[in-house]
């Protein structure tokens, strides 16, 4: 995707999301670096942590994500409109910085020196539940280990294939780094709109690897000896039969924070 310079302007806000956060005696207690407040205050500033909803209720220049399950979070709760977000410590496929290195990270971008990235989100549908979205990855795999089931990939109404393995993998291209490219998918180019689709442990050791419009993409189970579990950026949502089918099309996309130049505090 395209890049653009990024100024947080006057009186920054930046709004800082810990899902991880240790919670005792009614406190919360976040592992943000204890100076950050003083460093806002060198720019007319205010830093708040919390949960999303927190967040999102100060209306912050820019999100700081700490770990993917606060950027996985942010991403199913948010619009888009909050603002650029600024991962940190985040799976390989997305551009963060080190949490050691976040308070220069974030000088960094209040003086100006960052581009955004769009980066894309798809929408998965089962059957006529709510939609999650997915940032990395969605995955069927048997719910008993070692167990072969039959799985279908359509792409715009057209059957791709039909394979016996452990599962199917569907991945974008921050997620294709992950578990996609370990089961022999490829890794993409964020300046592709594609998807990969990949099955996991195939009985035929010739399958084919897919690389299909990140659009209008269907998965579904041939057989229905055993329950398929399902799951999006490593986090099972639920487990289902041969008579559902998991949809899974292009639904926009977040903007992230990347700091130019050399990128001294990606990891």
């Amino acid at each position: 995707m395209d890049s653009v310079a990024w100024t947080a302007g006057s009186e920054p806000v930046v709004g800082v999301v810990d899902t991880d956060a240790d919670s005792s005696g009614g406190q919360r207690e976040t592992r943000v670096p204890d100076d950050l407040g003083d460093l806002l205050t060198e720019y007319d500033g205010s830093v708040v942590t919390g949960s999303v909803e927190t967040v999102r209720a100060a209306t912050p220049s820019f999100v700081v994500t700490l770990g993917d399950d606060s950027l996985f979070e942010l991403i199913q709760a948010t619009d888009f409109s909050e603002g650029p977000i600024l991962p940190v410590d985040c799976d390989p496929g997305i551009a963060s910085v080190s949490r050691t290195a976040l308070p220069d990270a974030i000088r960094a971008v209040l003086d100006g020196d960052a581009l955004v990235h769009e980066r894309p989100v798809l929408d998965v549908n089962i059957g006529n539940g709510s939609p999650q979205r997915a940032l990395y990855d969605v995955t069927l795999a048997t719910d008993e280990p070692a167990r072969i089931s039959e799985y279908g990939v359509e792409s715009r109404s057209k059957s791709i294939a039909q394979f016996r393995a452990d599962g199917v993998v569907v991945a974008t291209a921050a997620g294709s780094h992950g578990y996609a490219n370990a089961v022999d998918g490829p890794i993409l180019s964020s300046a592709v709109d594609a998807i990969v689709a990949a099955p996991i442990a195939p009985f035929d050791t010739h399958t084919d690897r897919w690389v299909l419009p990140d659009e209008r993409l269907s998965l579904s189970i041939e057989r229905n000896e055993d329950a398929v579990a399902v799951s999006v950026d490593g986090r099972t949502l639920e487990t289902i039969s041969a008579d559902r089918r998991v949809e899974i099309t292009s639904n926009g996309s977040f903007s992230m924070l990347v700091l130019s130049g050399e990128n001294a505090f990606e990891n």
